[in-house]
C-alpha cells in the first residue's frame, strides 16, 4: 500500500526521518508480515526508511537510500515477547553511506554534517534471525 514515494531532506524536532513504514492494523496479516518497498529517500537527518513495529517478519524490498543518518532501519518488534522469533530481511536494495552531493554546499542553503550508517537492524538484539 506504500511504495513508489520520495522522502528528502527531513529535518526537525520528532522527526527526520524519509519514510516510516507501518503495518496496516486493520489486516491480521500484517502482525504476521508486512513491507517497506520501492522508496527513495536522501539527505535526511534520520532513517532513510524506517520500521519499528510488531511483526514476526519484516522485510526491506528494493528501497534507494543516499546519504541519510541511517540508511535502512529495518527493526521488527517481537510480537510474543522479548525472546520471541522474529526476521528482518532485506533484500535488493541499493545503499549510498556519501555521494558526490555535499552536505554543506558552498551556497549555504543547509548544512547537514552527519555520522552515517547504510543499515541498522535490530532483530539479533532479542534472538531473531
Amino acid at each position: 500500500m506504500f511504495y513508489n514515494n520520495t522522502g528528502h531532506s527531513t529535518s526537525g524536532n520528532k522527526a527526520g526521518d524519509g519514510a516510516i513504514v507501518a503495518p496496516d492494523p486493520s489486516k491480521a496479516n500484517h502482525k504476521k508480515c508486512f513491507e517497506a518497498s520501492h522508496t527513495t529517500a536522501y539527505k535526511n537527518v534520520e532513517g532513510g526508511v524506517s520500521a519499528m513495529f510488531k511483526a514476526h517478519k519484516s522485510q526491506f524490498r528494493r528501497n534507494t537510500v543516499i546519504d541519510n543518518k541511517f540508511g535502512l532501519v529495518n527493526n521488527p518488534v517481537p510480537v510474543d515477547g522479548v525472546y520471541s522469533e522474529h526476521v528482518a530481511t532485506i533484500v535488493e536494495n541499493t545503499i549510498y553511506g556519501n555521494s558526490m552531493s555535499p552536505d554543506c554546499p558552498e551556497d549555504g542553503g543547509f548544512c547537514w554534517r552527519l555520522d552515517k550508517k547504510g543499515l541498522i537492524v535490530g532483530a539479533p538484539d532479542t534472538t531473531g534471525k
